[in-house]
């Protein structure tokens, strides 16, 4: 590693720790502990969270299975849970790219390419949940018509980006090119059956670490089910975009806070419950990969 890799691992270190010591410092997380969240919620998302997983080897399988045939699902068990423990440490856990590193038998080109269409996928679901929770929370709160732009802009937003992507590939013919390359490597994933099957998969994925998410928010506050669900989507949906500290903490913290001030709750609660989720839903899977560290292929070298 160099010394430009280094200073640039440790400057985003010390960035984390600044967003965490801004959370904490302008919310008080003193006045909540963890024995106000009912014993109920947690048994809900560890329940949840057999969900949350399932759905995400099953996706990652879907992928793998479609550069190569011959993957077994310990190969797709290993570098999920091996990229969650190297993802915990990078910034947007970027570091779940790496994934390819416990893959034998595929280049880590076209890993790394999967795992790029895996993100897209996620980021197209959570667009689409934060979509509805915006319409939602445009219509039943002024505050958050007041520091939000109208729902509408978030639908148009989409259209843009599918707009600039197109553009961007007519006038790039080489980025056509390599895009072609990649999928021609992995036809199965061009048919219409396999786009849908990745887009359900990845629907229901968001939609499970939402709900726990919300579970966790209606538990230390008296919002409705429906406002936790709609403040989850928009926390996890602009945590996504802004992936600038070690495993997104205090990001998520500090967005869950704000937003939670806009639906007239306790923004301390917010603060407590995206803590909750990122041990649930980010710490363990990084446990339980581990050792799946020992087993990179440069390590075996």
């Amino acid at each position: 590693m160099g010394i430009k890799s280094v200073a640039l691992f440790f400057l985003k270190i010390l960035f984390t720790v600044f967003i965490i010591w801004i959370v904490f410092s302008y919310f008080n997380i003193d006045e909540l502990n963890w024995r106000d969240i009912s014993p109920a919620a947690i048994f809900y998302c560890f329940a949840l969270w057999f969900a949350n997983i399932g759905t995400q080897l099953l996706r990652w399988h879907f992928l793998l299975r479609a550069a190569n045939s011959e993957v077994k699902l310990g190969i797709t068990v290993r570098s999920f849970f091996g990229s969650a423990t190297l993802g915990l440490f990078t910034p947007g856990r970027i570091g779940e790219l790496g994934r390819a590193l416990f893959i034998q038998n595929i280049s880590w080109k076209k890993v790394s390419f999967l795992a790029i269409i895996e993100r897209f996928f996620t980021l197209l679901s959570l667009l689409f949940w934060a979509g509805i929770a915006a319409v939602f929370l445009d219509s039943k709160s002024q505050i958050f018509r007041d520091y939000f732009p109208d729902s509408t802009y978030i639908i148009l937003a989409v259209f843009v980006l599918i707009f600039a992507l197109i553009l961007l590939m007519k006038m790039n013919p080489k980025l056509t090119e390599k895009l072609h390359f990649y999928f021609s490597k992995s036809r199965s994933l061009l048919k219409i059956k396999s786009v849908l099957v990745l887009l359900s998969i990845s629907l229901l994925f968001v939609a499970i670490f939402i709900i726990q998410t919300a579970i966790i928010l209606n538990s230390l506050t008296d919002i409705s089910f429906v406002s936790a669900l709609s403040v989850a989507a928009l926390v996890h949906f602009f945590k996504s975009i802004l992936p600038f500290t070690i495993g997104d903490l205090g990001t998520r913290e500090g967005i869950a806070a704000a937003l939670m001030q806009h639906v007239a709750a306790n923004p301390d609660a917010g603060v407590l419950a995206a803590l909750v989720i990122f041990f649930i839903n980010v710490v363990l899977p990084a446990v339980i990969g581990i050792p799946f560290i020992f087993k990179m292929k440069l390590l075996k070298k």
